[in-house]
């Protein structure tokens, strides 16, 4: 399994591989020399319980060594990463210092075999005249790339041949291989295996192979477990970052493993994809980040009541400091959530496809791009999305990913003013409160006269209402008039009976006075 892995690695690393895989080995800001490492030896370190049994650890030679003739006992090889590869061979006895000895070293991404002739005292070592050492040094013109079979064969003139192989890589960690998207995608793992992350992963490349139409691809060496990508511990020449030399001409990208690995290597794909867009674009790293976070096949809803907060303590980003983000944790994390929702605003505004228009970069640089996209001048972005977060609609929006089935956003044709076509909705909704009937202030006028059925009532006086009294209607007012009406004449013919009565009692009363 690993052999047909390996066989597939040099096409890639000699003539295909791209400039966003060098870019980002330029650009990796994580790596950093470990100032002391684990001392290598011989024999394997037994690979961790999580490896999968079918997988091939790749540290030490994978084929027994072949040995002719009773002189050499035993032979191997080691990788001194990344600039030597140290090959010995022990012999049962001593030979004589002019003994003829040939060393043959061949690579699968050689230019041409090394070969090196010379007498047994050009290979002994001085504390032990039984041991033959080599170590080659890796030259620039000849080199091997990461995880290519070398083969050496050792020749001594007596007749006795041994011959072996090694696998050129960062000897400190048993390497898995786990290949995605028909192959477009490969994760070496030092000693885990992850299913999710390279089925999420693949979700990602297979979305974005479909929206560019382009397959560009991916190799990640993830260091696990607090290993950091780091030359060994008996490295001649390495300096600073001189192991990335390693990782850049073979087309790899060392990735230190976190709680963010699925977003680390999801920044890296989306800046693969749209690399050649990008060039002298002045893209911004909020829209790096944003876009990341929203292609993956996870929603993250909580970012929106980060942002909330910080909205409403007045510590938002600038546009400005969101041109490159932060170092420090603490502002990171403020600052990702910003990155995310403003490309969440973005994606409110003008849709899906007018999202992936934006990322293809159809002008020269993405303030220009943005202009055409949305139809709005950059320096209007953060004022409108700090305005949205609060409304109904930033939600619904917040827990969106492109994998839906059926993404609930309008698509590029609705205008860039989307968000804010919600404001006809309150006069809409306040019309049957403000809009009285002609009748409704003549009907309600009749009950402020308050006649009582008693005749020492005062006058009844017009009892002024107010205009919010006078401009609400209320239920069943036609009926209540007309009832009121019928009561009245009643109670005014039945009071003026009751006070003729009255006035002809008084008359008979005066007349039997007189």
């Amino acid at each position: 399994m690993i052999t047909l892995l390996l066989a597939a690695i040099p096409a890639f690393a000699q003539d295909n591989a791209t400039s966003t895989a060098q870019a980002a080995t330029e650009s990796i800001r994580t790596l950093t020399v470990m100032p002391v490492l684990p001392t290598l030896t011989d024999t394997p370190t037994p690979a961790p319980p999580t490896v999968v049994p079918t997988q091939v650890p790749t540290r030490m030679p994978t084929a027994t060594p072949q040995i002719t003739g009773e002189l050499i006992a035993d032979t191997g090889a080691r990788v001194i990463f990344p600039d030597a590869v140290e090959f010995f061979s022990r012999l049962a006895e001593s030979v004589d210092a002019g003994t003829p000895i040939r060393l043959e070293i061949a690579g699968e991404n050689f230019s041409e075999p090394v070969v090196v002739d010379g007498t047994a005292a050009d290979f002994q070592t001085e504390d032990d005249a039984a041991q033959l050492l080599y170590r080659w040094r890796v030259e620039l013109e000849n080199a091997p790339v990461l995880f290519d079979t070398i083969t050496y064969r050792w020749a001594i003139s007596v007749g006795d041949t041994a011959s072996g192989e090694v696998k050129f890589t960062d000897s400190r960690a048993e390497w898995i291989a786990q290949r995605a998207a028909d192959g477009g995608l490969l994760l070496m793992h030092s000693g885990r295996h992850r299913a999710r992350l390279s089925s999420n992963l693949e979700q990602l490349y297979r979305l974005l192979q479909d929206l560019t139409g382009e397959s560009p691809r991916f190799q990640f060496m993830i260091y696990e477990d607090g290993l950091r990508p780091a030359c060994s511990e008996d490295s001649e020449i390495c300096q600073g970052d001189a192991y990335s030399d390693v990782y850049r001409r073979s087309g790899y990208i060392p990735v230190i493993a976190s709680e963010a690995l699925e977003l680390d290597l999801a920044r890296w794909i989306v800046l693969g994809f749209y690399a050649p867009n990008r060039a002298d674009a002045n893209v911004p790293d909020w829209w790096l980040e944003g876009l990341s976070r929203f292609l993956l096949p996870m929603a993250t809803p909580q970012m929106l009541l980060a942002s909330q907060t910080a909205e409403r303590a007045g510590q938002t980003f600038t546009l400005e400091e969101m041109l490159m983000r932060p170092e420090a944790p603490i502002s990171r994390r403020q600052w990702d959530a910003q990155a995310y929702g403003m490309v969440m605003y973005i994606l409110n505004t003008i849709g899906r496809d007018g999202l992936f228009m934006l990322a293809e970069m159809p002008e020269s640089t993405f303030a220009e791009s943005y202009l055409l996209a949305t139809g709005q001048d950059i320096n209007t972005l953060i004022p409108g999305w700090s305005r949205w977060i609060f409304s109904e609609n930033a939600a619904a929006v917040y827990g969106i990913t492109p994998y839906m089935a059926d993404t609930p956003i309008p698509s590029a044709t609705p205008t860039p003013t989307l968000t804010w076509t919600l404001s006809p909705t309150p006069t809409l909704t306040a019309s049957p409160t403000l809009t009285p009937t002609p009748d409704l202030r003549t009907q309600t006028e009749p009950p402020t006269i308050t006649p009582m059925p008693s005749a020492t009532d005062s006058p009844p006086t017009a009892t002024p209402r107010s205009i919010n009294v006078l401009l609400t209607p209320e239920p069943q007012a036609s009926n209540s008039a007309s009832i009121g009406e019928s009561d009245i004449r009643t109670i005014v013919g039945g009071t003026l009976v009751l006070l003729i009565a009255a006035l002809v009692a008084l008359f008979a009363l005066s007349m039997r006075r007189k």
